[in-house]
């Protein structure tokens, strides 16, 4: 069986990580050819990409649920890709965070 989705993921990486496993197992999983729901586009202001906020702040939105957890992202990148994976996924934190 493949169990629940893992405690070590909140959000997206949970979902990457469960179908990946979900594919080791042999368990098919399936993507909807098209859109099941629409939101409205994220603006800049005030979000992590936003050069008006300090880094300390957006850190903070990085790392909550809808961001890209640096922990979860670690768990993520070592689990997948042993430490090679860990030192390719940081850079993306410099881009994330306008660096």
């Amino acid at each position: 069986k493949l169990g629940n989705i893992s405690p070590n993921y909140t959000h997206s990486f949970g979902d990457m990580d469960y179908a990946i496993r979900a594919g080791k197992k042999e368990i098919h999983t399936f993507v909807c050819p098209d859109y099941l729901g629409k939101c409205k586009l994220n603006e800049r202001k005030g979000g992590f990409h936003d050069p008006a906020l300090s880094i300390k702040e957006r850190w903070k939105i990085v790392n909550g649920p809808f961001g890209m957890p640096f922990r979860e992202t670690l768990h993520f990148c070592y689990t997948y890709r042993g430490v090679m994976g860990v030192l390719l996924g940081l850079p993306t934190y410099r881009r994330l965070l306008g660096l």
